[in-house]
């Protein structure tokens, strides 16, 4: 009997363990969900290209444009084994200030008014495209010739990709996000290849502004901007001035 009831209380540690494990991966299945679908939410605004349509008019001008992005690895292609979400990882955020004034050619406030996303050339990647309209001007290199009112198209790494499948796969940078149509920013942009590309930016919403990248992306991560939060625009416009006047090297 003793030998029996031995193996009884074994089984039944067996199965209290089994239970805690199941209520365990379920509980952090749940939390995967959840977090995948949060993300999903944030990721909602990024610029949407159809896979693989182009016309012969974007040929030429998509080719020189999408030579930054091209990758050389793998092609961009319906792989429902790969998941709704690819997230790219590197160290930018490890190396970049939180005003990247040495970098940056040009730095302006300015409304988003177009975002469009594209596939480069060899469909090794997805890149997106913003069309931004010149409010005000911090800093102009001599090379550059931009006036307050003009448009200027600014490209950034990452955008959705829609499949004749009807499945749509985000291509997400750990950390950054996309800037919104039709809202406010201090951008720092970057001259490279004939092109301008977003090293960061901070919207503008009730006189605060708010990272654009770190821990308000949608995948996100620690960064030095991280700690302008809510701050003060017309304190962070004196500080950002100031910082240009006396040599620009960011923070």
């Amino acid at each position: 009997m003793k030998i029996k009831s031995r193996f009884l209380a074994s089984l039944g540690v067996v199965a209290i363990a089994a239970f805690v494990w199941m209520i365990s991966a379920l509980h952090s299945q749940a939390n995967d969900n959840s977090t995948h679908q949060e993300v999903n939410e944030k990721i909602k605004h990024f610029p949407t290209v159809v896979c693989c349509a182009r016309t012969d008019s974007e040929d030429e001008v998509r080719d020189n444009i999408g030579k930054l992005y091209e990758q050389k690895i793998s092609l961009i292609e319906d792989r429902t084994s790969s998941g709704n979400l690819m997230t790219t990882f590197s160290h930018w955020n490890n190396a970049l200030p939180a005003f990247p004034i040495a970098r940056s050619n040009l730095i302006i406030q300015g409304k988003v008014t177009d975002a469009r996303a594209y596939l480069t050339r060899d469909r090794t990647n997805v890149y997106s495209e913003f069309s931004i309209q010149v409010g005000l001007i911090h800093k102009n290199d001599p090379i550059i010739t931009t006036y307050v009112g003009d448009t200027v198209v600014a490209t950034r790494r990452g955008g959705r990709v829609r499949f004749s499948s009807g499945r749509t796969v985000s291509y997400v940078v750990h950390g950054q996000d996309m800037p919104r149509k039709n809202d406010e920013y201090i951008f720092f942009l970057e001259y490279k290849e004939n092109q301008f590309t977003i090293l960061t930016a901070y919207k503008l919403v009730n006189r605060k502004i708010h990272p654009l990248d770190g821990a308000n992306a949608p995948v996100a991560s620690r960064w030095r901007g991280d700690e302008y939060e809510g701050a003060d625009l017309a304190e962070v416009l004196a500080e950002l001035d100031g910082a240009i006047e006396n040599g620009g090297f960011g923070q």
